[in-house]
Formats: structure tokens, sequence, C-alpha cells
């Protein structure tokens, strides 16, 4: 079940109780994407029946992907050989400004592309998210 929570229902500078939001998304096993527009950044919270499946920040959301690809190219040899080819999909991305939630796109290219397995997949959210 998806469900959507209509912007009308929420005034910009009304002040909200985002835990009962959290709450409610939890109880209604939501699935989708939360958004939290702040001025020090935008928050974008994926779910799947209520359960976080990943997070970003807006503000730089390359840095922390590369750092973390860093970590983990220790493990896995693939990833030292990719950074221009990540390079050249970020720079897509970038110039194609329709594109939401590059960081999330990207994380799915490297295992489209099979240099990074799903359980190393799951690392590198993990470690994503524990940074927010």
């Amino acid at each position: 079940m998806s469900t959507t929570i209509p912007i009308n229902r929420y005034r910009f500078f009304q002040k909200i109780q985002p835990l009962s939001i959290l709450v409610k998304i939890v109880n209604d096993s939501t699935t989708g994407c939360l958004q939290v527009f702040s001025p020090s950044g935008t928050w974008s919270i994926y779910l799947q029946e209520g359960h976080l499946v990943y997070a970003s920040r807006s503000e730089n959301i390359w840095e922390p992907i590369y750092r973390n690809l860093q970590r983990l190219s220790w493990q896995n040899s693939n990833l030292m050989r990719i950074n221009e080819q990540l390079e050249n999909f970020v720079e897509q991305c970038v110039q194609n400004q329709t594109i939401s939630h590059a960081d999330y796109l990207a994380i799915c290219w490297l295992v489209d592309e099979q240099y990074i397995s799903l359980v190393e997949a799951g690392i590198l959210i993990e470690q994503l998210v524990l940074e927010l």
C-alpha cells in the first residue's frame, strides 16, 4: 500500500511534529519517499512498507558516497577501477537536473554494472545512513 500525504496538509512555515509523522508512516506501512525541506538542506527518506531503505541529504550527496566507496575498495578491487565511470555517471546526473535522488541511482548503477554486490550496496547504504 502506497500512501501520499498531500503537501497542502502542511504549510511551509507550520510547526509539525516529526515523531507523529514517522509513527504514522511506520503504523501505515507506508512505501515511498518522505522529503523534508529545511534551511540547512533537503532530506530524502526512502521507505518500504514502513521500514527505512535509504536516506540522503542534498547539500553534498557525492562526497559521502566517494568516501565510503574508498573504504569498500579495500575489500573489493573492482572499486579502484570505476572512478572515471562513476564520475561520468555523476556528471550526467548533475547536467540532467530532472534526475532526482542521483545518489541512490548511483548505488543502483554500481550494482547493475556489477561493481558491487547487493551485500556491499547494503553496507554502503548503511554507512551513508549512519552519517546522516
